[in-house]
Formats: C-alpha cells, structure tokens, sequence
C-alpha cells in the first residue's frame, strides 16, 4: 500500500494519457479537461457548468429556474456566469432536473473517455456492491439543490477495494486525514472539484461515488458491472 501511494502522489497532477506524438499540425481532439493539472480543471468547473443553456432550451427565465431551485435569483446569476462557484448539491439537482448527465451538464467528457483518468493501481472486483440513496428521487428540487448533505458514501468501500487506508487517500489528494474522513462520514462533504477527481481515480460515475441514483440513462461502470440505477 506505501508503494501504491508513493506511485500515486502525483496522480492529480499528471493524470491523463499522455499527448501523442506525430505531426506538429495534428490537432488533439482529446476534451481539453483530461489535460488539465490539478488547478486547472478546479478553474475550469468554476466557468463551465451549462446551466443557462438547458434552461434556455426549457425557456425558463433565471428568476422561474431560481425558484424551481430554491435559489435566489442572484445566486443562480451567480452560477451562472462563473461568480460563484456550483456547489456539488446544485450540479446534481440541475443535471436530475433536466434529465440530463451530470457530465454534461458540467461541461466535461462523457464518462466514458474520463475512464482515462483512472488510477492504474486501482482494480476494483466486478462484484462490488456499493450503496444508493433510493429516498433521492423522492426529495423536492429545493431540497436536493440546497438541503441534501453529499457524503461520499461508497468512497470507504472503494478505498478498502482499493487496498488503501485513509492516509494512503490523504496522501494522494493532499487532504488531511480528518477530511478524508469527514468525506466518508458525512461531516465535510467534498467539493465538487474533489468529487470529479474521486470519482475518476476510482473509475465510477460521480453518482456511483456518492451513491445517488444516475441523472440521466443509467451508466453502467466498466469495472462495477452490477450496478442499477434505483
């Protein structure tokens, strides 16, 4: 486990395929996030969320979308351009009401090509059964969009599949350990940036992170086979 850490503790920095070689005039056409070093993607999911385009394509206006979210109208505004960042409780709840993944929603790759970005010294068994929140659906928007705490509720699971302790974990995300554990348990739920990068070390859909049913067609996991969406 010391070695699978030391292994990883540059993974936020570097994770991603490397840039291929060959003629200088061949574009990549990779999505630029699965380039990005650590500080770049957490600017990015500041300034690209697609909030405003599904809601203009519903032909909401911020004030009627703001209420469907229990927002103000000057907190959706502020979303919205980029002034204040998404909360991870606001992602989901926008992505679930537009039917919508997550992902897209977010301006990010389809999981599918986030896979990319998964540790390889990770290797979950095909049979793990993680947890789903089935109560989710049953919450009204406001609540989902500003009342419902997101533990990471199968990061502990995936960490012990995984063969690795808290600090293993702390070490790699350069997080203290108590954080580590407040993420686990509910006490700090993470930040959207640290969420996306839990979820593509592990290789599982952000949803499956936080056991919450899928927003959108249920995806099923490359290495969690026996997952459903609830």
């Amino acid at each position: 486990v010391a070695e699978n850490t030391l292994r990883e503790n540059t993974w936020l920095a570097t994770a991603g395929p490397t840039k291929r070689r060959g003629r200088k005039n061949v574009m990549d056409s990779r999505h630029p996030y699965l380039t990005m070093n650590r500080e770049e993607r957490s600017a990015y999911l500041a300034l690209s969320n697609r909030i405003s385009a599904y809601r203009e394509m519903r032909g909401l206006t911020q004030r009627e979308f703001a209420q469907e979210m229990g927002l103000s109208w000057s907190q959706l505004s502020g979303c919205e351009c980029g002034a204040r960042g998404i909360t991870l409780r606001l992602a989901l709840a926008v992505a679930d009401y537009f039917g919508t993944s997550v992902y897209s929603m977010l301006g990010l790759p389809p999981y599918e090509e986030l896979l990319a970005l998964k540790s390889p010294n990770v290797n979950l068994p095909s049979d793990l059964e993680l947890a789903v929140d089935g109560h989710y659906r049953e919450l009204s928007y406001p609540e989902k969009a500003t009342g419902y705490s997101f533990p990471c509720r199968n990061n502990g699971i995936l960490r012990k599949a995984a063969n690795m302790d808290m600090k293993d974990l702390s070490a790699i995300f350069n997080k203290s350990v108590s954080m580590v554990n407040g993420w686990e348990n509910g006490k700090y739920p993470p930040r959207l940036v640290s969420a996306v990068e839990l979820s593509c070390f592990f290789g599982v859909t952000l949803c499956q992170l936080l056991g919450v049913p899928e927003t959108a067609t249920p995806m099923k996991s490359l290495y969690l086979q026996n997952w459903v969406d609830a």
